[in-house]
């Protein structure tokens, strides 16, 4: 259902966009520093590290992209997010370094060892790279177990 709602947020989200501004997101991995594994309900699971999903990028203003998607989280569970990255504009020839954070929201976390609401508020760290029309994102999320998070686009 989850996936259903992000999909056609998206569609709405494409039919107001010019081609050529639009990036698809192949969200993909992420690593968790200080631990491997984790206890849930008297059992040691592993992290999943591979966590695959779409998402859909729109710059919204120079400085600001909307964007929102859906991933198999660290837990073996789908979540969906929604937000905006807000970054900085770096040109070198054709490359582009954008440094700044995402600040949105995000499902899935529910019943995990967090016991999260089912939609909890996200702020992470956050620098995409691109060059042309294929882009490299890195992000930091902060916590009781940090990770670290690697995603890829394509311009549309």
């Amino acid at each position: 259902m989850k996936k259903v709602l992000v999909a056609a947020i998206s569609l709405a989200a494409i039919s107001s966009a010019n081609a050529g501004d639009m990036w698809v997101d192949i969200n993909g991995f992420s690593r968790h520093f200080g631990a491997d594994t984790y206890e849930w309900q008297g059992e040691t699971k592993e992290y999943k590290e591979v966590n695959p999903g779409l998402g859909l990028g729109i710059p919204v203003h120079e400085y600001i992209e909307g964007k929102v998607g859906w991933y198999d989280n660290s837990y073996d569970m789908t979540s969906a997010y929604a937000g905006g990255f807000f970054h900085l504009n770096i040109n070198i020839g054709d490359f582009k370094i954008e440094p700044g954070g995402f600040l949105g929201v995000v499902t899935g976390y529910s019943e995990t060892p967090e016991q999260a609401n089912k939609v909890q508020i996200i702020g992470m760290p956050q620098v995409q790279i691109s060059y042309k029309s294929v882009r490299v994102g890195l992000g930091y999320l902060p916590g009781p177990i940090p990770a670290g998070t690697l995603n890829f686009g394509l311009r549309l």
